[in-house]
């Protein structure tokens, strides 16, 4: 089936039309609006009960001078789960919005932040098998078996103080997506 679309008319009704326009063409195809979320759930929690990417404050140089070797480990929890008997595999993407950086605005070092993920239930597929460095973007980080089903991972992040880092309060911004095949 083919939907051709025609907007015409004043700018103040044009996204009115475009979006019955685009309701009318998923209901003519038979495609439901929302059919993607209804089909599998995420739930993020952050272990330790933090509701962001926070590793505190952190030292580079120890009171006497000397290089510090501080570090600090957030941990987030992701719960997917299948809605009414879908079977339809799925893949987790990380994205990290905001790099961890200072309160400074000083961003961590490329090297200073690793993470990895275990799966704690399921059957799938772990892309991020050992440590690997935090870089900006996405990053497919799971990928469920053939069938879907259940699973839970762990996300591990570990920033350490590197000499040649500031000190500060690192935060930054990662939202999780999960995508049906």
């Amino acid at each position: 089936m083919e939907i051709l679309i025609s907007i015409s008319g004043s700018s103040k009704n044009r996204g009115i039309k475009i979006a019955v326009l685009l309701a009318a063409g998923f209901v003519f195809a038979g495609i439901p609006l929302g059919r993607a979320q209804d089909e599998i759930t995420l739930q993020v929690s952050y272990v330790g009960g933090r509701s962001s990417l926070d590793f505190g404050r952190l030292r580079n140089l120890q009171t006497d001078g000397t290089p510090a070797a501080e570090s600090s480990t957030r941990q987030v929890r992701l719960v997917m789960e299948p809605v009414q008997g879908n079977t339809r595999p799925y893949i987790v993407t990380q994205i990290v919005d905001q790099e961890p950086s200072s309160e400074a605005g000083k961003a961590a070092s490329s090297r200073s932040i690793v993470y990895r993920v275990e799966e704690e239930t399921g059957t799938g597929t772990v892309k991020v098998t050992s440590e690997t460095p935090l870089v900006a973007g996405e990053q497919e980080i799971y990928q469920s078996n053939p069938q879907g089903g259940n699973s839970q991972l762990l996300i591990t992040y570990d920033l350490v103080t590197t000499p040649d880092q500031e000190a500060g309060s690192y935060t930054g911004s990662i939202t999780y997506r999960v995508s049906t095949l």
